[in-house]
């Protein structure tokens, strides 16, 4: 049975931002789960053909801890089987991945990619000594 990891996201923004879509890997628009807290809502992407997207719900400052990405823990070699989907999965290096596909809790899963360099606004920053992936917005 596969490990659970647990990937702490630090949001780093130069100003004050509501309603942000984040951006990773899209969910699927057939998903009628959709989780909510305080922070955080999960609804229909602004990027064409994403799916779902992660928004806030409240302003968010440089620095600010949005969520944490979790999954099921896999090494280069299940990574590498073949027909497995990879939507879900954040590298950690050494060999080392979080697959988010079968969480649908996890707010990590729905932050989407947007292949418009000039509208990026976010990159993850890998901590694999402390099995943490980190979400940093620039601009």
């Amino acid at each position: 049975m596969a490990g659970l990891f647990r990937g702490l996201a630090l949001v780093e923004a130069g100003a004050f931002r509501t309603s942000n879509h984040l951006r990773h890997a899209a969910a699927p628009a057939a998903t009628t789960y959709r989780p909510e807290n305080g922070e955080l809502r999960v609804a229909g992407s602004q990027i064409p053909g994403a799916g779902l997207g992660l928004f806030t719900k409240r302003p968010i400052r440089k620095g600010d801890v949005i969520c944490e990405y979790t999954g099921a823990s896999l090494t280069d070699a299940q990574l590498l089987t073949e027909g497995l989907d990879t939507s879900y999965v954040v590298g950690l290096g050494s060999g080392r991945h979080i697959d988010a596909r079968e969480h649908l809790d996890a707010f990590g899963r729905y932050v989407n990619d947007n292949d418009d360099e000039g509208s990026i606004n976010a990159a993850f920053v890998n901590r694999p000594e402390e099995f943490k992936v980190h979400q940093r917005f620039f601009e």
